[in-house]
């Protein structure tokens, strides 16, 4: 008796690891869709495309809802910028997307991009490119770091071989995370030299944000675990009988 309530316990404890692994667990979007966002920053806010006028870090931006977020990096300054065919900008977000530009103008190296949520969210992400000036593709990487409010890390994922061109034809890469714990208080976007124009010369069009829990494949996968566990603990004690 005393054996199958140690094994008992056991597996509820074994219960308890699964459905906390499931609740932490964080995954990188490349998908709109799949972020489930019900909330985001539209870059208009921004003002008009003015080279002369660049925008002083940090800045706080918001959201469709209301929720405040403040952009800010080590040096430097962004751009307000827009996706028209043959320009401004020399990418491929969709043609009148409104984008945030984070520099450099002219080759200049600039420092990796940070968003600061004043609520912790759930789910990041926007559309991604560097400026270029050819209709051929052009291949970048970029990273994403996603941080606690306490400032340690949560997730990082480098996204490879993103495509960029000048088609102005929305076919800009979608990188995002999510996780299922609203933990991310603040996200840093860079983009190395290697694969861009300067150090962190990228732009991104509307950022979309989960802000609230929603049904998922990370509470499937915990209710899954705990189906499994709870049969384990009745096996058992069929078998004590």
């Amino acid at each position: 008796m005393v054996s199958g309530l140690i094994r008992s316990f056991l597996t509820l404890a074994a219960i308890g690891i699964l459905v906390s692994t499931a609740q932490a667990a964080v995954i990188e979007v490349t998908n709109r869709s799949d972020l489930g966002a019900n909330d985001f920053v539209d870059w208009s806010q921004l003002g008009p495309v003015d080279f002369s006028s660049p925008i002083t870090l940090p800045y706080d931006v918001t959201s469709n809802s209301g929720s405040t977020a403040t952009l800010s990096k080590p040096s430097g300054v962004i751009y307000a910028d827009v996706q028209t065919p043959g320009g401004p900008w020399g990418g491929n977000f969709a043609p009148g997307d409104a984008l945030l530009y984070n520099g450099p103008q002219f080759g200049i190296d600039s420092s990796p991009l940070t968003i600061a949520f004043a609520t912790p969210v759930y789910g990041v992400g926007a559309q991604i490119g560097v400026n270029v000036v050819t209709s051929s593709d052009y291949l970048f990487d970029a990273t994403i770091r996603a941080y606690r409010a306490d400032n340690s890390l949560l997730f990082e994922h480098v996204f490879k071989d993103l495509v960029m061109n000048n088609k102005a034809d929305n076919s800009a890469n979608f990188i995002g995370i999510r996780s299922s714990t609203g933990e991310i208080a603040s996200i840093e976007i860079s983009v190395p030299a290697s694969t861009s124009y300067g150090t962190n010369d990228f732009a991104i069009n509307q950022l979309d944000i989960n802000s609230v829990p929603e049904p998922s494949t990370f509470a499937l996968a915990g209710l899954g675990g705990l189906g499994f566990a709870v049969r384990a603990v009745r096996r058992r004690r069929a078998a004590t009988v």
